[in-house]
């Protein structure tokens, strides 16, 4: 039962993240910024990926993954929040910032958290599943937000959406702490 409760958060940003990134020139275009600042913005996420991944390791090993886990998907509610609250072009920035901040942390405490959660006995086949998994989310992604697109939904409606899922996410997450 553990599993499908940390199911929803684990794939979140594979699945959100993929969605974004597959219908980047329809956001850009929604949002009227320039396809140019959108690529630049590129880096920003790079860097706060490779930041945060080396600084979430040492936190894994103080607090656990367990602990740390229903904080994953903060930043990238914070950033999908902000994309769909307005049409500057820093919230381009912002967005890809906080989604790389969660892209980072995730992929550490994804790692770790099967082995806190379940030993090493089945470690190889629980990975495996939430890996597949996980592929299968970030597959069905564009499929599903071009199919919103397509229907007239707004971008900001569908980050709006997204920041829902990742906060329903974060909240399972915080009874696994508890238990």
């Amino acid at each position: 039962a553990r599993f499908y409760v940390i199911l929803p958060a684990i794939l979140a940003p594979a699945f959100i993240v993929t969605g974004f990134f597959f219908h980047q020139v329809h956001l850009v275009a929604a949002k009227g910024w320039p396809l140019s600042w959108f690529a630049t913005c590129f880096v920003a996420f790079a860097i706060s990926k490779l930041v945060v991944t080396v600084v979430t390791g040492p936190l894994v090993d103080r607090f656990g993954a367990r602990r740390l886990l229903p904080y994953v998907l903060t930043p990238v509610v914070g950033g999908l929040l902000v994309l769909s609250a307005s049409d500057h072009m820093a919230a381009a920035l912002v967005f890809m910032v906080m989604i790389g901040v969660t892209a980072g942390s995730s992929s550490v405490i994804g790692s770790a958290l099967w082995a806190e959660v379940y030993g090493v006995t089945h470690l190889g086949s629980i990975r495996a599943m939430a890996y597949a998994l996980t592929v299968f989310a970030s597959a069905l992604s564009p499929a599903f937000f071009g199919w919103l697109i397509d229907g007239g939904v707004s971008m900001e409606a569908i980050a709006f959406g997204s920041a829902l899922y990742a906060l329903f996410g974060s909240l399972l997450t915080s009874r696994l702490v508890l238990s």
